[in-house]
């Protein structure tokens, strides 16, 4: 998956990103035929984009503590991701909510293991 993701807002504990994913990608192949959706674990990856551009390095993903999906992702449309974290000493938890055109997309609560980029 393609796009190149920008963070707008850092905080402490907080960043926003934003990626665009174009409809020439081969995730929306299939998925689905005459309505092409952006698959919920592509949102994940978002947000971990939006971790490693903001941070540097992630660990391997660990644990998908939550999801809900609200809405569909449709080709072309930007997506913003909005991350907060929680450093731990076995790595990080972030929760994100991930919108497009002010509309809620997903919620998620991910963990992430120390040790290297993933």
């Amino acid at each position: 998956m393609t796009g190149t993701v920008v963070v707008t807002g850092v905080g402490a504990d907080t960043a926003i990103g934003t990626v665009t994913i174009g409809a020439d990608e081969a995730v929306f192949t299939g998925h689905y035929p005459g309505f092409p959706v952006l698959p919920g674990v592509c949102l994940i990856e978002v947000v971990r984009s939006v971790l490693l551009t903001w941070l540097g390095e992630v660990g391997p993903l660990a644990g998908l503590d939550r999801s809900r999906f609200h809405r569909p992702v449709r080709p072309d449309e930007e997506i913003t991701a909005a991350v907060s974290l929680v450093r731990g000493d076995n790595g990080l938890a972030c929760t994100a909510t991930v919108a497009v055109a002010g509309e809620k997309a997903a919620d998620l609560r991910l963990r992430f293991r120390s040790g290297g980029a993933a």
